[in-house]
């Protein structure tokens, strides 16, 4: 899939997280993303016997991998950056309810939270130049 739209995604993985947990925190990322910028979200689509499948992403991106601190640094640069960010904390993935995940957000210092994914959205050539040393996760290494 090609795409001439002028923005990227790229979303952020933590290199510690094991295959169920990363695929989580990109969903939920991507998800957040989505509801961002429905923009990304092509039409819906009919396949050759009129079935129809509903739209995907017009954007490719890559689901990429750093540790923790870099990802936290990574968030930093993204925002004086003007890039939209969006974080999924270790709050949000302990959390079993959105009314718990907000309570226990609102208490917890930014130094204390662990980060186990975040996306970025913006300028491609702004999030290419934060994300391009970046490797692609492989949750085939854990």
């Amino acid at each position: 899939m090609s795409s001439s739209h002028p923005c990227r995604i790229a979303i952020v993985l933590n290199s510690g997280l094991p295959p169920g947990l990363a695929a989580n925190a990109a969903a939920v990322l991507a998800t957040s993303v989505g509801r961002a910028h429905p923009e990304v979200v092509g039409p819906d689509v009919a396949d050759a016997s009129g079935c129809v499948h509903p739209g995907i992403t017009t954007i490719p991106f890559p689901i990429l991998q750093a540790d923790g601190e870099r990802l936290k640094h990574l968030a930093a640069l993204a925002r004086e950056a003007g890039l939209g960010v969006w974080t999924f904390t270790d709050v949000a993935q302990e959390s079993h309810t959105y009314d718990d995940y907000t309570c226990r957000m609102g208490a917890t210092s930014p130094p204390s939270l662990t980060y186990l994914g975040l996306s970025l959205f913006g300028d491609l050539p702004r999030v290419r130049r934060l994300t391009g040393e970046l490797g692609l996760y492989n949750c085939c290494q854990r």
